[in-house]
């Protein structure tokens, strides 16, 4: 990201604490339309907002765009991570509730290796801009 878009150290840095800040946001925004609206709902919508600003942060063609970008994929990751724990614990009987919350809150870092893999293979063989333009995270 920061050779892609040729940015500084505190212009990356600034990508990053936007989402995560913005994450923050969409957890506290989530759980207040979740009481309104429903948990599965909320829940359905915060994915839809997270997959299609992470899809559109992989189409950034500018650092303003990027970062508005991110900071929208926070909303619905930080909604996403909010609701679906909440989801979970409603609906997960007593026994098994810790593991299954431990699992489904420790197993995002399988998904991120595996897309990481899946990056490393399928950018050099589409022949696209050359894997030392990007960093992975």
């Amino acid at each position: 990201m920061i050779r892609a878009f040729n940015l500084s150290d505190a212009a990356g840095g600034l990508i990053g604490d936007t989402t995560l800040i913005f994450s923050a946001l969409g957890g506290m925004l989530a759980g207040t339309v979740a009481d309104k609206m429903g948990r599965v709902r909320t829940l359905t919508l915060a994915i839809v907002v997270y997959s299609a600003f992470t899809a559109l942060s992989g189409l950034a063609t500018a650092f303003l765009e990027l970062l508005v970008f991110r900071a929208a994929e926070g909303l619905g990751f930080g909604g996403e991570w909010a609701v679906g724990a909440v989801l979970i614990a409603e609906t997960v009987r007593g026994p098994v509730r810790g593991r299954v919350l431990g699992f489904v809150q420790g197993v995002w870092a399988v998904g991120w290796a595996l897309a990481v893999i899946a990056f490393i293979i399928i950018v050099p063989a589409a022949g696209v801009t050359p894997l030392a333009n990007y960093v992975l995270y």
